[in-house]
């Protein structure tokens, strides 16, 4: 007895176990987006009387910023006569800004290295995932050509 396999039949097959692949990969995403969601609500049921009470003191809030932006414009308008010492104290907090950025600069040096140096990493992985893809891709189409060639 001889069995004969075209490629009609593995083109079928091939498609079905990638159709089994993406159902257990939908299944299991959609299986942690139901956990999340369910630690969303425990937290939400735990915290409802905290969160109401916040909601509660929001107008209190509105009117304590309220009272200190009247205070605050109060006490500009009647700052004339220091603007002088403000202004020096103004340059020397500038020049230890200017301080503090230079040394951020350095800083923010090192982190590009060590980020480029992952971001390189990173794309080499991700030529690989590519690469699979690819590859799925093609295996498509050729399963398509198939079926609309047999038509």
């Amino acid at each position: 007895m001889e069995i004969t396999v075209g490629f009609r039949e593995i083109g079928f097959f091939s498609l079905f176990v990638l159709i089994i692949v993406l159902g257990i990969y939908v299944i299991i995403t959609l299986k942690n987006l139901n956990k999340t969601l369910q630690n969303f609500n425990k937290v939400i049921e735990n915290n409802q009387n905290t969160i109401q009470q916040t909601v509660a003191l929001l107008p209190n809030v509105v009117k304590n910023i309220e009272n200190i932006t009247t205070n605050v414009d109060e006490k500009v308008n009647n700052i004339g006569e220091s603007l002088p010492k403000i202004m020096d104290n103004v340059s020397e907090i500038t020049e230890d800004i200017k301080d503090g950025v230079e040394k951020v600069g350095v800083t923010v040096e090192t982190l590009s290295d060590g980020l480029s140096e992952t971001v390189v990493t990173i794309k080499e992985g991700s030529k690989q995932g590519t690469t699979y893809i690819k590859i799925a891709l093609e295996m498509i189409k050729g399963i398509i050509q198939i079926f609309t060639r047999s038509k």
